[in-house]
């Protein structure tokens, strides 16, 4: 009998049922090769972070994610810091979620026998994790002109029946026009800047929002985030600049700047609300950091 503790934890309200399909035939498949498996169900925000921190404690070996990268930032939150100092499960993503950038930096699909697969044979390895102040995340951290956007789409101001990218293109134009420049002070390895920014993004992977490739060069296992800056820009340019976003070529442009590095910290005169993998996660001032192959993770891509 396999002793190996697996714990779904499935996220109801993604993917209009699919998560709660997904988690049983991945529960049904894993226990023919006799893993030891338990069903978790969230019913609000913060619920994955806490049944991930349960999981834990109670000795599970490998958690399985059915959602999206909301549900995923949530359970690695679960997870720190005492597993990231110790023992951390080994995650699984089942992409069933709004935005699934995390899921797709990983090559991974919907398929239930394909992830099983990849637990089975143990198919993994460690990637990084960025962190905000003391969050962590797995994709991206943006202020600015996107954190906007990203508050719009969670507030659900746009059409029910959009999701994905729509859902955050439909965000970018009912925010734009509404939308001033804040002044900002950032300091990072490549050294400062201070003015005013449309959007300052620190990526882990390539994309985020769903096919916006912010930080395109971006990726999950370097050691290194990707930072992209963008200088305060007109509105009527700005409508020029972000069909760029879509191939990754706006860091070419002469108001972009674009480095790697280790670190970020950014104060402003204001405090501006910051975003990653989707969710809220605090206001400036603030530090963003790269903790390098903190996270065991099974993937066709890292095997």
């Amino acid at each position: 009998m396999n002793k190996h503790k697996i714990t779904i934890i499935a996220n109801p309200n993604s993917g209009k049922g699919e998560s709660l399909h997904a988690a049983k035939q991945i529960h049904k498949i894993l226990e023919t090769h006799g893993f030891e498996v338990h069903i978790k169900y969230t019913l609000g925000r913060g619920d994955a972070k806490k049944l991930a921190s349960l999981a834990m404690s109670d000795g599970t070996k490998s958690i399985i994610s059915c959602g999206g990268d909301g549900t995923v930032h949530e359970i690695i939150n679960g997870l720190s810091p005492i597993g990231l100092e110790y023992s951390t499960p080994s995650l699984a993503i089942m992409p069933t979620g709004r935005c699934n950038n995390l899921a797709k930096e990983l090559n991974l699909n919907k398929n239930s026998n394909d992830l099983c697969k990849l637990i089975i044979e143990s198919k993994y390895n460690l990637i990084d994790l960025g962190k905000v102040n003391e969050t962590l995340f797995a994709t991206v951290a943006a202020l600015g002109f996107d954190s906007k956007v990203a508050e719009y789409v969670d507030e659900g101001n746009h059409p029910k029946f959009l999701s994905g990218t729509l859902s955050y293109l439909y965000g970018i134009f009912a925010v734009l026009f509404k939308f001033n420049c804040p002044k900002v002070s950032i300091k990072g390895d490549f050294g400062s800047y201070t003015g005013n920014i449309f959007l300052v993004a620190s990526g882990n992977t390539s994309d985020y929002g769903g096919d916006f490739k912010i930080t395109p060069s971006a990726k999950i296992d370097d050691q290194m985030l990707n930072i992209c800056i963008v200088k305060s820009i007109s509105k009527i340019k700005a409508l020029f600049l972000l069909p760029k976003v879509f191939f990754g070529t706006h860091i070419n442009h002469p108001r972009s700047i674009y480095e790697p590095s280790r670190n970020l910290s950014i104060t402003s005169e204001e405090p501006i609300s910051i975003w990653a993998d989707g969710e809220y996660v605090g206001t400036t001032p603030s530090t963003i950091s790269i903790l390098p192959k903190v996270l065991k993770i099974y993937s066709p891509r890292y095997s």
